[in-house]
Formats: C-alpha cells, sequence, structure tokens
C-alpha cells in the first residue's frame, strides 16, 4: 500500500469541556497522543497535528509535526484543508483528538479502502449505525480546493463537504465513535459507565485496548505445538520476509472483512513485528467475543529467541 499520513486536529477551543481536549488524559495519556499512536500503529509514514497559532506546538504529540492552522479558529474544514497543504503524501487520515475508543485497526481499514479505492475518491469516511462521522477520514489531495473554497465562502461543515466529493465508507461500531465533550461525558468513559446523553456507551473497548492480554514467544511456541491458530497481521511483504511458522496472514486493514476467518472458539494468538498493531488487533476482536492474545515482542522477539522462521 502506498503511504499515507494522519492528522490529529488539536485546534479546537474545548468551550464544552471547560479544558483543552488534546491534552486531557486517558490512563496518564494525553487524547491527542492517544490517537498519534494508534494512526502509526494503522500505518501513518507521518503524523501532523494540526491547529492553532504559535504555541500551540506545546500540545502536539510527541514524534508528530506540529502545523499551523491555516484558518485558526474556524474549525475543521480548515484543519483538513491545512493537514493536506503541509503533508506531503497524497492521501491524509484526518481524526479530531477526542476519540478516545478509535482503534488502529479501523483506521488501518479507512486508509486501506482509500488506496485500493483509485484516484476517482476524494475522501473514506468511517460510517456507524447513526451515520458518517466526518472528524474520521482519509481525504486524497485533489479534494483541498473544495475544502479552500468552502472555507472562502465562509461554510459548509465538513459533512457538507463530504456532500460535495466523491466518497466511500467504511463501517464501524458506534462504541468507536464515541466523542469526548463534556466534563461529564469524560467522566463516564473514565469511570466505564453507561451512556450519557447521545454519548455511546464504550467500556469494553476501553478495557480492551488498555489491558490486552499478552503472551510470550516461549510459551507461544508450546501453545503452536499443540496447534493453536496464530494470525500475522503485518504487510505481505513483511510477512514473506520472515514469519513465526504457522501463522496465516490477516493484514490488520483487512482484520474487520476477514473476521470470519478468525477463530471464534478457544484462543487466537496475534502477532505483528514487535507487539504494537497485534496488540490493536487483539482490543479489537475480545471487543468482538474473540479470546484473542498478544505476542509481545512480536517476529522479533521469536528471532531473537533464535527460533526457526519460515520465509519466501
Amino acid at each position: 500500500m502506498t503511504q499515507w499520513a494522519g492528522a490529529v486536529l488539536i485546534g479546537g477551543a474545548s468551550r464544552r469541556m471547560g479544558h483543552d481536549k488534546a491534552l486531557l488524559r486517558i490512563d496518564g495519556t494525553p487524547m491527542a497522543e492517544w490517537l498519534a499512536r494508534r494512526l502509526r500503529e494503522a500505518g501513518a509514514s507521518e503524523v501532523l497535528a494540526v491547529g492553532g497559532e504559535a504555541g500551540r506546538e506545546a500540545a502536539a504529540p510527541a514524534g508528530s509535526r506540529w502545523v499551523a492552522d491555516g484558518w485558526p479558529g474556524a474549525g475543521p474544514v480548515g484543519g483538513i484543508a491545512t493537514a493536506l497543504g503541509a503533508a506531503t503524501t497524497e492521501r491524509v487520515l484526518v481524526v479530531a483528538c477526542d476519540l478516545p475508543a478509535l482503534t488502529a485497526v479501523t483506521m488501518a481499514a479507512i486508509a486501506r479502502t482509500h488506496a485500493e479505492a483509485g484516484d476517482g475518491i476524494d475522501a473514506v469516511v468511517a460510517r456507524s449505525e447513526r451515520g458518517p462521522e466526518p472528524l474520521i477520514a482519509s481525504w486524497a489531495q485533489r479534494s483541498r480546493p473544495t475544502l479552500v473554497e468552502a472555507m472562502a465562502s465562509g461554510g459548509p461543515s465538513v459533512r457538507g463537504v463530504l456532500d460535495r466529493v466523491s466518497k466511500r465508507s467504511v463501517d464501524v461500531t458506534d462504541a468507536e465513535l464515541t466523542n469526548l465533550n463534556r466534563p461529564e461525558e469524560l467522566a463516564a468513559f473514565l469511570a466505564d459507565d453507561v451512556a450519557v446523553g447521545t454519548l455511546p456507551a464504550a467500556p469494553v473497548s476501553r478495557r480492551s485496548a488498555m489491558d490486552v492480554p499478552e503472551i510470550d514467544v516461549d510459551a507461544l511456541a508450546a501453545e503452536l505445538a499443540a496447534g493453536r491458530p496464530l494470525v500475522d497481521v503485518r504487510e505481505p511483504d513483511e510477512y514473506a520476509d520472515a514469519r513465526v511458522p504457522g501463522g496465516v496472514l490477516i493484514p490488520l486493514a483487512t482484520v474487520p472483512e476477514r473476521l470470519d476467518e478468525i477463530p471464534s472458539e478457544g484462543t487466537v494468538y496475534v502477532v505483528c513485528r514487535s507487539g504494537g498493531r497485534s496488540a490493536q488487533a487483539v482490543a479489537y476482536l475480545r471487543d468482538r467475543g474473540v479470546d484473542a492474545v498478544n505476542v509481545a515482542g512480536g517476529t522479533l522477539a521469536w528471532m531473537e529467541a533464535d527460533r526457526e522462521v519460515d520465509r519466501g
């Protein structure tokens, strides 16, 4: 898959929350940092932190490139246009900073869908039963003039821009679209509480993302010898280069569409290069009732233990 960039919008005023949402912590991690990590795990070649004016770079996640908003204070349409103008890739996956239940699996699926759609598609947007979520979308560079024109005319909203461009969607669960706008919503999310107002309950997504069960490579070897299944969520070139014997290739971005290929009974082990992508896959699978376990250290740990690998 060709390279794509990720962007986290951090320029919002957070008036309803009363505190800077980009810096609000979920289990010790600022929300903007949480999203930036997921973008990297999904395969982003670069992560941009977009929003604000001079001094706002202090809110940018570590390892990201801060970009001042070309239309400060004017809303997310300008942030998306700014991200496209700053990126060096053809496509940019742009997300709001207040989506702590969004997984790398979903991000990767959106990026892959856009790459496979070809040059005729301007945007690919996440969609749940509640409808499209315009602040989780991959945008092509060809869509930037429409965004800039919208800013020049004083509108429309991101949803309105999406109505003007060619697009596709990727299905996601309502829980993944949990966004935190008010203090009571943040409190409910942190407490694993029930839904608050229009906020969908997302305790399972939160718990599994924060507490993924793991197994080390020595224990994995014993489980594989006993016939337990192993799923490898890396890309095909990584898989061909070196892999744990017996692993079935299901790249991270294809996990949602190939869910029926993953055993739903008994334990299934999930591996990637070093454990990051597989942890996200495990969180996603456990949310859907699969007894998935992450391989700590991934394929690198397997090789460092001088265990046999398959190639080709």
